[in-house]
This record gives structure tokens, sequence and C-alpha cells, in this order.
């Protein structure tokens, strides 16, 4: 199965995440983004690949032991971007500010309990929080997709505080991908 860990986005929050799509929208003119569905936002901590659905539930419990360790706090989403930049940009993102080191350490005690046990090679990039608005089919438009990442630099979704990590799987279909919750990891 195809899965993931991530913390889900309250609907308040996701409503913030739709108005900063709105406002990209609006300033993007004809680039082909991908819209993600707001409702279905959340904030990926560690992106597992296909793994074996049993070895991975029987990783729930240690994954429920480093997730109770940590205290998260506040998470505000704010601050557009994009992945590899805003003018050849692939991914186009909402950041984090408040919360961003807590989910750094997060994520690290995550990877330290999924990489040897389901065979995930080591992450060379360094771990960035934020939350997918878009991604973007063909990059050939860079500078009208730059522009309209730099006049939503400073938008913002909101805060809140995560209470639980959750083990989803992603299903592909031609519409969008389908997270259904395997497991939900409180937090301290």
């Amino acid at each position: 199965m195809r899965c993931f860990l991530a913390l889900p986005l309250p609907t308040a929050i996701c409503r913030g995440v739709e108005a900063v799509q709105g406002a990209l929208r609006s300033r993007c003119g004809d680039v082909d983004v991908r819209w993600a569905r707001p409702e279905a936002s959340h904030l990926t901590l560690q992106f597992l690949g296909n793994v074996d659905r049993e070895r991975m539930l029987g990783l729930v419990p240690a994954l429920g032991a480093a997730i109770a360790a940590h205290r998260v706090g506040t998470v505000a989403l704010r601050g557009v971007g994009a992945f590899p930049s805003a003018r050849r940009a692939r991914v186009v993102w909402l950041g984090v500010t408040d919360g961003a080191a807590a989910l750094a350490d997060l994520a690290d005690a995550l990877r330290g309990v999924t990489e040897a046990p389901l065979g995930i090679p080591p992450d060379a990039k360094a771990f960035t929080p934020h939350v997918t608005l878009g991604r973007v089919r063909v990059p050939a438009r860079g500078a009208d997709l730059a522009a309209a990442v730099a006049a939503c630099a400073t938008s913002e979704a909101g805060a809140w505080t995560p209470e639980a990590v959750v083990l989803f799987e992603s299903r592909l279909h031609p519409k969008g991908a389908v997270h259904e919750p395997l497991a939900t990891l409180p937090l301290e």
C-alpha cells in the first residue's frame, strides 16, 4: 500500500488554505496547476511510498510511542513558496512559521522508526514543513507563477494545535488521490 504520516488540518485551517489557493489562482493566469483539494489538506511528516501493509501496521505501536514523546504546540501556516523555485516550480506550497522546529524534530523521530524496518532510504533533502497547494503540470510559464507566488508570499491560513499524527493510505485515482486514515496516533 502507498502511505504517509501527516497532520490533518482542522476545517477552519482548510478554509484558510482554500482562500490562499483562490488568491494564487486569480494571479496565475493560464499556468497549468493541479490544485490540491482544500478539504483534504494535510501536512506530511513522512512519505513512506509503497510498503507492505502488515509490516507498516506492525510499526504503529512504535510510531505511537515516538509521537507521544513529542510536543508540537501551535503550528502556523504562513508564506507561499515553490519547490524547487518559483521560476521552475513543480510544487506550490504554504509554509510553516510557528512550530517548524518541533515538526522537524517529530519528522526525524518518525524516520527513525520507519526507515530500517521498511527499507526506506534516508531522505537526502532536509525536511521542510509545508502544505501542498498545487502541482504544476507544465512549468512553461514560470514568470507568471513566480509573480503570483511573490504576490501571495505573506499569505496565511491560520494556526492550530495538532492533536494527532495520522497514518494515511493514499489511493491514486484519475481525479486525484483519496486518503484513508489507517491509524490515529495522539500527540502529547
